[in-house]
């Protein structure tokens, strides 16, 4: 699944991956971010709806990625 889609083509690529996985398709999984329940993580965009605004924000990290990304790829 290309990142980028989910952002724009959110209800598309989550229909395909709930299909993927045998899920049904449930209204709750097309609003994450409406759910209340406490959840455990530093961040608060899981309260956010899907949105494009992390899209390249790891590209200042590329350099160091580079061996992980090198080995997980293989070397051409």
């Amino acid at each position: 699944m290309p990142f980028e889609a989910l952002g724009s083509e959110r209800e598309h690529w989550i229909r395909r991956i709930l299909a993927h996985c045998g899920l049904p398709d449930e209204p709750q999984v097309f609003a994450p971010h409406e759910n209340r329940r406490p959840v455990a993580t530093a961040a608060m965009q899981v309260r956010q709806p899907i949105n494009r605004a992390g899209v390249g924000s790891a590209e200042a990290y590329r350099p160091f990625l580079e061996p992980f990304i090198e080995d997980y790829y293989g070397r051409s």
